[in-house]
């Protein structure tokens, strides 16, 4: 008889590179791989505060439009790419 798959169940992994991982309930088959919730709330948070952040700035320079774009819906942005994301939403706050 095949399993069908109906019910998953998470395991929590302790490791750097994936939160956890579904299985099946009834043969155990690993199913996918689960974000860390927590990551993922950045993720949409920072997500958010940048479409909001394009809408109050329409005169932002075609640079800084395609660097926000690219690292929109990222998990993971390196330190020199949160840096510059910090520059160019701190310049353009305070004119």
């Amino acid at each position: 008889m095949t399993c069908l798959h109906e019910e998953k169940e998470l395991i929590i992994l302790n490791g750097k590179c994936h939160y956890g991982k579904n299985i099946c309930s009834n043969c155990k088959k690993f199913l996918s791989w689960e974000k860390n919730p927590e990551i993922t709330k950045i993720c949409e948070e920072r997500d958010l505060f940048i479409d909001q952040f394009i809408k109050d700035n329409p005169k932002l320079s075609p640079s800084n439009l395609s660097y926000l774009y690219s690292i929109k819906g990222k998990l993971f942005i390196t330190p020199k790419q949160n840096t510059y994301f910090n520059s160019i939403t701190s310049r353009s706050q305070v004119k």
